[in-house]
């Protein structure tokens, strides 16, 4: 699985970049990345969405579980760029109402930020 984490604004916000869809296959690696991120600390995570044009109930129950790990912990999560049939299942199944979902880079790290 192709992800990339990034540090931004001053090592505040963890950015990781999904380079392909989220499935069976290899949400093991994704929850992998995830746990380290957390155990390491990490308490604002913005996931990049924009490459990944699906994502099973496997993924999408990591994404949760991510969520639902850092908000025990009073930790921030946002997921930036979601295509359209991402973003219609976080729609359906009211996941954006609990989760920040952004376009814009920027306001993702500003409201991650705030």
């Amino acid at each position: 699985m192709e992800l990339k984490i990034e540090e931004m604004e001053s090592g505040q916000v963890q950015v990781i970049r999904v380079g392909e869809n989220i499935t069976f296959a290899n949400v093991k690696e994704f929850s992998q990345v995830a746990q380290e991120l957390i155990e390491g600390g990490a308490m604002k995570v913005l996931l990049d969405l924009e490459k990944v044009s699906f994502c099973n109930s496997h993924g999408f129950g990591a994404i949760i579980n991510l969520y639902t790990r850092l908000a025990k912990r009073d930790g921030r999560f946002a997921i930036l760029n979601p295509q359209k049939a991402i973003q219609e299942v976080l729609e359906i199944t009211k996941m954006d109402s609990i989760i920040g979902v952004y376009n814009a880079e920027a306001e993702a790290l500003k409201a991650l930020s705030a």
